[in-house]
């Protein structure tokens, strides 16, 4: 079963200036990039059909994101000459439309570019997305980035109110109790800026001190006592939808899979999670 967590954010074209862009608009929106910050030109894989970078254009951006106002992302990449680019009056802001699969791309694709001008067909791309672009009859520019990712759900009552499951969700000291899958792991701190581009991480270890790392990233969106969506650092996005009713509240929970473990695998991990929350909430 699918989950729809297709988004729309602007994207924006600059010929050099784009990381000098994103500082100003990052204090101006006291948020925080998304997906590891600057990816510059020089990271791009290459391949035969790639033009040759001029040395100087190497360390230019090639992406940014960052969550701005309710949710949305502001996105920009630098347009050099070297690489066939023109910044005029109109092609230096994008609509661009992270559609859930496939078939919703071409069908919005063919629809948007009927009797405009087809810059980029739609092909799969080697950041793992299916990508195009067009401008439509009346000069707007369009991009469509589809991530085929799988989307899990899971989901937990707590015979709890919302104002006290919120509480423990989003309050450090109450996260180190419960943000663990199985007795021999623990979270021994966290932290959390609870807000639109606020930060998070809560550290995870084993509990003999034979591994650890941060679960990280930057909330998207934070309706209190309702919603949540937040960007992992690898750049998977989460959403987490907190229903009450009476005196339970229903937390719903869906997450972007990695490609390195079994989805089921992850799924259970998720859940047993999300259980240990349940327990620690209704004592």
């Amino acid at each position: 079963k699918g989950y729809n967590m297709a988004k729309v954010s602007v994207y924006l074209n600059f010929e050099r200036n784009t990381e000098e862009a994103f500082n100003f608009y990052k204090t101006v929106f006291n948020s925080n990039f998304i997906g590891g910050g600057f990816a510059r030109f020089k990271d791009i894989p290459p391949t035969e059909d790639s033009p040759q970078l001029p040395e100087e254009d190497k360390d230019l951006i090639m992406h940014v994101s960052l969550p701005i106002l309710g949710g949305y992302l502001l996105m920009g990449t630098d347009a050099p000459k070297s690489m066939g680019f023109q910044i005029e009056k109109g092609n230096n802001v994008h609509i661009s439309l992270e559609p859930d699969t496939k078939e919703e791309t071409r069908e919005l694709f063919d629809k948007l570019s009927q009797g405009g001008k087809i810059s980029m067909e739609l092909q799969d791309m080697f950041w793992g997305a299916y990508y195009g672009s067009c401008i439509d009859k009346f000069g707007v520019h369009w991009m469509f980035n589809c991530r085929a990712v799988p989307k899990v759900m899971i989901e937990v009552t707590v015979q709890c109110e919302v104002k006290k499951v919120w509480e423990y969700w989003t309050k450090p000291e109450h996260i180190c109790k419960w943000n663990q899958a199985s007795e021999d792991w623990h979270t021994p701190s966290a932290s959390v800026d609870l807000r639109n581009g606020g930060k998070f991480v809560s550290r995870m270890e084993a509990r003999d001190g034979s591994a650890g790392f941060d679960f990280s990233g930057v909330y998207l969106k934070v309706i209190p006592q309702s919603f949540i969506s937040f960007a992992i650092d690898d750049g998977r996005n989460v959403e987490v939808i907190f229903i009450e009713s009476g005196k339970e509240t229903k937390i719903i929970e869906i997450f972007e899979a990695e490609s390195q473990n079994p989805v089921e695998m992850q799924k259970n991990g998720w859940q047993s999670i999300l259980n240990t929350f349940k327990k620690y909430a209704e004592l």
